[in-house]
């Protein structure tokens, strides 16, 4: 079975070579076709989006989006092709949130109460959506490194304890409503979300205040996807949306397990979340996912 493998790229600051090494590369040898370059927002874009003046903004844009070159034929930017959106789990607006530093904590559409939505929010990283899209990427990827605080389990955008999600038993089918709900809200702007990523890197443990996340079991992350796909098939304006399964910090938790990981997962391989790549498109697997309407034979790492 053919299978796709779908990497995003992040930027990251590279370390110094020791040496010089010579590269070669050949222009007609075609090895794969690569479907988006993309990057990810993280917690900075809302602030520099929302705080910084016109100038920089403008500038910092087309450095990532522009497919433009100058009067010198040099690039203007790097020319992103896809836009990896972070939707917060709402730390920002918390009075008593722990989270340091402070520019780590992000905001949700819910109101503090977690009872409405207000569409005013997350203004700085709907900025430079539409400037991604006015640069000609128009393609974004809705990610979520924590379920919302108001459905979390210790009411933190962090987990009690490692092991296991930070998600109430009973709150699974409001977290895919609110992913669907915020979807529907970009879509209506006019921005294409080819992909929705609802979990971030389950092999970590998150339980310190050091930025949102949650770990998964391998039972919750096939329940929050069978949620998610649920609420997706409510409605045919989502048929073109697609669930990134599964995530993986390290790329070696795609094809195995390793003991410190399982260690932390009750020592259970068939819940730790390594393996993934059986785990959930085996069909021998508990949790196979491959049967899902909103679910391709891709791999999100």
């Amino acid at each position: 079975m053919k299978r796709n493998l779908l990497f995003p790229l992040f930027l990251c600051v590279a370390t110094t070579l020791s040496a010089q090494q010579k590269i070669s590369i050949n222009p007609e040898t075609q090895y794969q076709t690569i479907e988006f370059f993309g990057a990810a927002d993280a917690w900075s874009g809302n602030f520099v989006g929302k705080y910084w003046g016109e100038v920089p903004k403008r500038d910092i844009a087309d450095l990532l989006f522009s497919q433009e070159t100058d009067a010198a034929g040099n690039p203007v930017g790097i020319g992103l092709t896809m836009w990896r959106v972070n939707l917060g789990a709402g730390t920002l607006e918390q009075p008593e949130a722990d989270i340091y530093p402070y520019q780590r904590r992000a905001e949700s559409y819910k109101t503090v109460d977690g009872k409405s939505y207000d569409w005013g929010k997350c203004a700085g990283q709907e900025y430079f959506m539409q400037a991604a899209k006015d640069r000609g990427c128009n393609q974004f990827i809705l990610f979520s490194n924590s379920p919302l605080v108001q459905l979390t389990k210790n009411g933190k955008g962090y987990a009690p304890t490692v092991g296991s999600a930070n998600l109430r038993d009973d709150c699974y089918d409001d977290y895919a409503k609110y992913l669907v709900d915020v979807t529907e809200h970009l879509m209506e702007k006019g921005f294409n979300i080819p992909y929705i990523s609802p979990i971030n890197e389950p092999q970590v443990e998150w339980n310190t205040p050091r930025q949102e996340g949650s770990p998964w079991r391998n039972s919750q992350i096939s329940r929050m996807f069978r949620e998610l796909d649920k609420e997706l098939s409510r409605s045919a304006k989502f048929d073109a949306v697609r669930m990134c399964v599964a995530e993986t910090a390290l790329l070696r938790a795609v094809y195995s397990h390793y003991e410190s990981l399982t260690a932390r997962f009750d020592n259970d391989a068939m819940e730790a979340p390594g393996k993934q790549l059986y785990m959930f498109f085996d069909k021998q697997s508990p949790h196979y996912l491959g049967d899902l309407r909103h679910v391709d034979k891709e791999f999100m790492a």
